[in-house]
């Protein structure tokens, strides 16, 4: 029994190989104690930002993802079916060549994972998903209804019968040395 394909299956066969010759393949290192390099593809729009030592957002499994290191690119397809990358973190390269070549030193000569390496090298806010994100202060000011003195002995004056709340309002005037004087006066005032 002979089986005959179709010409559309030809056709669809033909492009996929044109596709997966055109995309680039990147292996990537993840800050996982797991020995060798992970490869992904490259989507087309992202050929150009991808570098080797910069950072990609990847998958793994069904639902994790890591932030991952570029280790080398390659042109050529996987003998095996490989997962996209998600998304290009940096636009230049975190890492040097040279760094990349010590953490390989430290990889053989210590017999470790590189993506133990990895895990040591970096600090945490680049290996974190959602990046990294300074500590920040908050500040609290009075609004501009407030910052004269016969709304501010309205306020002290609403506060009277709640004293927990209006110690709270008293102590943020003092923590303040431009209106420390303001309330310097309002004590006075109300003590006249």
């Amino acid at each position: 029994m002979r089986v005959c394909f179709p010409w559309v299956f030809y056709q669809i066969l033909y492009y996929f190989i044109y596709l997966c010759r055109r995309m680039k393949f990147v292996e990537v290192v993840l800050p996982l104690p797991l020995d060798g390099l992970f490869t992904y593809s490259v989507a087309e729009k992202q050929v150009a930002s991808v570098q080797v030592g910069g950072r990609v957002l990847v998958p793994l499994g069904k639902s994790k993802h890591y932030i991952g290191i570029v280790m080398h690119l390659v042109d050529e397809p996987p003998a095996f079916e490989v997962k996209p990358i998600i998304e290009v973190v940096d636009q230049r390269p975190i890492l040097l060549p040279q760094q990349m070549r010590l953490w390989q030193w430290i990889s053989d000569y210590y017999l470790s994972p590189l993506g133990d390496i990895y895990k040591a090298a970096l600090p945490s806010g680049l290996k974190a998903e959602e990046g990294y994100r300074p500590k920040t202060e908050t500040y609290i000011t009075l609004g501009s209804a407030y910052r004269n003195e016969q709304t501010l002995h309205v306020a002290l004056n609403l506060l009277a019968r709640a004293t927990k709340q209006q110690k709270a309002f008293e102590g943020f005037f003092h923590s303040h040395v431009g209106i420390h004087s303001m309330t310097m006066h309002l004590n006075n005032s109300r003590l006249s």
